[in-house]
């Protein structure tokens, strides 16, 4: 082979290398992207799963809520009951 050959074999030898170390830098900036975007989703998944149980804790209390003003209203409509036959049987006593 020719000096010439062979030095344009080398030359060509040096620009793959180059381009394969270029690739390999693409190569590790993609992982630390990919990686950097994994922690982002997983944070966001758990800041998503904080604010699921916090509205499910709200969401217990407000049933709780409702379950006492139920129990109140119920009270109140006996008492008032009550009181309109007290009413009924004093406008009776009073004719």
């Amino acid at each position: 082979m020719s000096e010439q050959l062979l030095k344009e074999i080398l030359s060509e030898i040096k620009g793959l290398k180059s381009e394969v170390g270029e690739l390999r830098a693409e190569s590790t900036e993609i992982k630390n992207n990919l990686n950097n975007f994994k922690e982002d989703v997983n944070k966001r998944f758990d800041n998503l799963d904080k604010q699921t149980e916090l509205v499910s804790i709200k969401v217990d209390e407000v049933n709780k809520n409702i379950a006492k003003l139920e129990g109140e209203t119920k009270t109140l409509e006996a008492v008032t009951k009550e009181n309109l036959y007290d009413i009924a049987k004093l406008k009776s006593v009073k004719s």
